[in-house]
């Protein structure tokens, strides 16, 4: 019998501040929510909000922040979590995580960050294609630089303008300190993994 092949995980990151203005801009562009768009808490908060008042909504920064731990808090990991956080039980995983100090959640998603085999973010995914074929030797990356394109697709960003735009980064900017030392470690890992 044919032995299939030990899974890969790789992972890219993007900038929190960018990711939140992205995910507003994608939101509004549409003219309507429709079908399970309607049922989704965050479309529906997002969709025609006035981007200030978005951008200060204490729920909203929860949410964009939770998001990154949250992408952390999968079946796959909870081996290598509870080697490193015996004291963070199963069943509370992810409450008990949002609730860790600065200190810890960076430690905690870096050991979790370290799973991976190729490791990215999205303002740098040239170099992540580059580290992705050496560790794989995968030769067509089509498919990936696909997916890439839709994150930096102007079209997104047609009802946002520029003086909203602004306002989404200036009161952003500081709202992401654990998300953005996160993605700033993973360009980091993938430079030195590149070098090796």
């Amino acid at each position: 019998a044919q032995r299939q092949p030990d899974s890969l995980y790789i992972t890219v990151l993007r900038e929190p501040v960018s990711r939140a203005i992205s995910l507003y801009s994608y939101i509004n562009q549409r003219n309507q929510l429709t079908g399970a768009l309607k049922n989704n808490s965050m479309f529906r908060r997002t969709f025609n909000a006035d981007p200030a008042l978005w951008s200060n909504n204490p729920k909203i920064i929860q949410t964009l922040s939770q998001d990154t731990i949250a992408f952390f808090n999968s079946e796959i990991y909870y081996k290598s979590i509870h080697v490193a956080y015996k004291y963070i039980k199963e069943d509370k995983l992810l409450p008990s995580a949002v609730t860790l100090p600065q200190e810890e959640y960076i430690s905690y998603t870096l050991h979790l960050l370290r799973s991976y085999a190729v490791i990215g973010v999205v303002e740098k995914y040239t170099q992540f294609l580059t580290l992705l074929q050496q560790r794989t030797q995968l030769n067509n990356t089509d498919f990936l630089s696909k997916a890439n394109a839709m994150h930096t697709n102007p079209s997104n960003y047609k009802k946002l303008g520029d003086k909203n735009k602004l306002v989404l980064y200036e009161n952003l900017k500081d709202k992401f300190y654990c998300d953005t030392i996160l993605w700033k470690i993973a360009a980091k890992i993938n430079e030195a993994d590149l070098l090796c």
